[in-house]
């Protein structure tokens, strides 16, 4: 994983602006890390290649990445988008407990969540046994 990876994930695991007494959020934010693994491991033969090479594709695709899953979490939140437009209108500009990065992450997780769960569908209607999928 490169810098930036591990620094969402880290974000991610430590549960930095997402609460942490909600057990729909922590599985989803689970299947976003497992999904960020598995697609830079696919990136991992690049480093072998050349280490530079490795690792720009990896930044690339990483930046990429992330920023498709903030759109699809945010195509699939619109409703607490909407709210937190609302919200940072009115707030005062001094407010330090910005909750722009909370909704972001929040965009991103729902996002890998979405995918993660695609992904599975799809292979158990391949007849894949549901122990062999990576929870």
């Amino acid at each position: 994983m490169n810098h930036s990876q591990l620094q969402l994930s880290e974000l991610l695991k430590e549960g930095v602006c997402v609460p942490k007494s909600d057990k729909r959020i922590e599985e989803k934010k689970t299947k976003t890390i497992e999904l960020l693994k598995y697609a830079n491991l696919v990136l991992a033969p690049l480093y072998l290649v050349d280490k530079q090479i490795g690792l720009v594709a990896a930044l690339t695709f990483n930046a990429f990445f992330i920023n498709y899953l903030h759109d699809l979490g945010k195509r699939r939140r619109s409703g607490a988008n909407t709210l937190n437009k609302i919200n940072t209108f009115f707030s005062s500009q001094g407010n330090e407990n910005s909750l722009e990065v909370h909704n972001a992450l929040r965009n991103i997780i729902n996002g890998g969540a979405a995918i993660h769960d695609e992904i599975s569908e799809m292979l158990q209607n391949a007849g894949v046994e549901k122990s062999r999928i990576p929870y």
